[in-house]
């Protein structure tokens, strides 16, 4: 029958999966995903998207905590 992937491997793949990016995009393609809020797709999307959005806020507040520090 075959085998499971590594642990190793599986959690590459997963952390490919939550990062928007070509190897997501590439994995993703030909797959609906939908853009409504009302899904739980879209809703991950959507979160996805703000996430993405906000990293460099969060960035610059990290750096300014731990120059505090």
């Amino acid at each position: 029958m075959g085998t499971y992937p590594s642990d190793k491997l599986g959690h590459k793949v997963a952390q490919a999966m939550q990062t928007r990016g070509e190897d997501r995009d590439h994995m993703t393609d030909g797959i609906y995903l939908p853009e409504d809020k009302e899904s739980a797709v879209g809703r991950y999307e959507h979160t996805m998207k703000l996430v993405e959005e906000a990293w460099p806020v969060f960035k610059k507040l990290y750096k300014a905590i731990k120059a505090k520090e």
